[in-house]
């Protein structure tokens, strides 16, 4: 006998949006590939687009896993691809693992919370809980999380950029201005375009001069 569930002892939790992300519209899942559940019958990451001003994702799992396991691990990224931050996820309720009427090292899920201070999360993906089949007393057990996801967005003023014009072509000249949300002051210490992942230029500022070009 084969089951995803065993003795569902702990009530399934819904995790309500910040006031300042989703609900609102200032920040939203773009993708989820390939879905939100994942375990024994799909073991791959799941990788989400986002997009806002996102600086805290938090997301808890629904299912069935292994206590002495691992949980999976949450990872941010900002839109170039970079690391910002990870974090494992770790489990909802240990009490619920082996209490004496069921100790079956089993429980219903994991939860973990990313937060970065700096750069943006434009995705972030969640890796596979281990193992994905495990003894449960006499029976097999395999693994399933479905995830809730909850988003939080960066406050405070920002920096918003606009060209001319907005879609260039290869050749021709772009004029690009730069501003604080709020018209406050800033000073800028480098300039940077890419494409496709490849930098164009790269020009540190020091005391609002150039200091070094990076072709």
């Amino acid at each position: 006998m084969n089951s995803g569930y065993f003795l569902d002892r702990s009530p399934r939790l819904t995790i309500k949006p910040r006031a300042d992300a989703v609900s609102d519209g200032t920040a939203a899942i773009v993708s989820v590939t390939p879905s939100l559940s994942q375990g024994f019958a799909q073991p791959l990451t799941i990788s989400v687009v986002v997009s806002g001003l996102v600086d805290t994702v938090t997301v808890r799992g629904s299912g069935a896993i292994q206590c002495s396991g691992h949980c999976g691990t949450l990872v941010g990224y900002d839109s170039a691809g970079a690391i910002l931050g990870q974090t494992p996820l770790q489990l909802i309720d240990p009490a619920d693992c082996s209490p004496p009427e069921s100790p079956d090292n089993v429980t219903f899920g994991a939860t973990a919370t990313l937060a970065v201070t700096n750069g943006i999360i434009a995705h972030f993906d969640i890796t596979p809980m281990s193992p994905l089949e495990f003894p449960v007393f006499d029976l097999t057990g395999h693994a399933s999380a479905t995830y809730a996801i909850t988003l939080g967005v960066r406050t405070g003023p920002t920096l918003v950029v606009t060209c001319t014009p907005t879609s260039p072509l290869r050749g021709k000249p772009v004029t690009c201005t730069a501003m604080m949300s709020d018209s406050s002051a800033f000073v800028p210490t480098h300039f940077e375009a890419s494409s496709d992942g490849k930098r164009i230029v790269g020009i540190d500022v020091v005391n609002g001069n150039i200091a070094t070009a990076f072709p």
